[in-house]
């Protein structure tokens, strides 16, 4: 957004950016872009002016005209099967077949999509840092270790990344030994496994052990319980994860004071179930995301990706 402008200088300011009434200073406003998102990434100290980089009225208003027409779908999965494994799971609305995954994914590769990542999504929405075109964000709910059979062989054919959003204790329960695919049940993954994935996977906190429904009510343990108990939780979860900026409520569910601790807590990111696209007016605590069923089709996995779906 425009923050001020000086009818002397004729300059105008946006988040670190200075437009100038000089033209033609840059010829590519991306490589501007890139090297704000770079020092920005690079967690440099730096006074009020060591970001200003002098960007024409056209250049600005391009940034600005990005900025507000960015849908960024992030598109939330679970557990994946192969469809001739599947015997257990095919009425589970959160499990879908590798193969659907399989062509999603060179859907999104063909047609020419950038997976972004936790530090692009926080610049875009806190520091007004345009996205990639056709930015697409993969996320993977609770840490089943089907992401890590089945998910992520799929992801680095593509050179895709994707967020794991991990119960911490399912983690730590299994500590250095991995046990095997079960195909008929739900495996979790072990804290061995997730080692050097780094490339693929961004790990984040989906709570330490509050995911869970409690007995007799229709909440979940991170909204039922005191917020001192629910905070310790949190704090422990994130000894598994290897970013502490985002965060998965666990079902969807959040409270008033849940979203204050997690913003003390330091989380600049939370996600909802709620169906929906990022803009650079969303609720930095109150994202949505595109949960992606069994049902649903190329077609429709289309029009999300797309910014079509309404």
């Amino acid at each position: 957004m425009v923050t001020g402008c000086s009818s002397d200088g004729g300059e105008y300011l946006i988040e670190g950016y200075i437009a100038s009434d000089s033209s033609n200073l840059y010829e590519d406003t991306d490589s501007e872009i890139a090297k704000l998102t770079n020092h920005l990434s690079n967690d440099e100290e730096y006074d009020d002016n060591s970001y200003n980089f002098i960007l024409s009225p056209e250049e600005l208003a391009e940034i600005q005209k990005r900025l507000e027409n960015t849908r960024l779908p992030v598109l939330l999965y679970h557990h994946l099967l192969p469809d001739d494994l599947n015997t257990n799971h095919r009425y589970n609305a959160a499990v879908i077949s590798l193969e659907a995954f399989e062509e999603q994914m060179a859907y999104l590769y063909t047609n020419g999509f950038t997976t972004i990542t936790i530090s692009q999504l926080e610049d875009f929405l806190l520091h007004q840092i345009p996205l990639p075109e056709r930015s697409v964000m993969i996320h993977f709910d609770d840490g089943y270790y089907s992401n890590f059979v089945y998910a992520m062989p799929v992801l680095e054919r593509y050179n895709f990344i994707a967020q794991l959003f991990l119960i911490g204790k399912a983690v730590y329960d299994r500590g250095d030994t991995q046990p095997p695919m079960n195909h008929e049940g739900l495996t979790f993954t072990a804290a061995i496994t997730i080692e050097d994935t780094e490339h693929v996977f961004e790990t984040a906190n989906h709570t330490f052990a509050k995911h869970h429904t409690v007995s007799g009510t229709p909440y979940t343990a991170f909204v039922y319980y005191d917020i001192e108990t629910v905070e310790a939780d949190m704090i422990r979860g994130f000894d598994f994860v290897n970013d502490h900026r985002a965060f998965a409520y666990p079902q969807g569910q959040y409270s008033s004071e849940t979203i204050q601790m997690l913003t003390n807590l330091g989380v600049t990111q939370a996600f909802t179930t709620q169906k929906g696209y990022v803009t650079i007016y969303s609720n930095n605590m109150l994202l949505p995301r595109f949960i992606i069923f069994p049902t649903t089709t190329l077609e429709d996995f289309s029009r999300i990706v797309n910014g079509l779906d309404e």
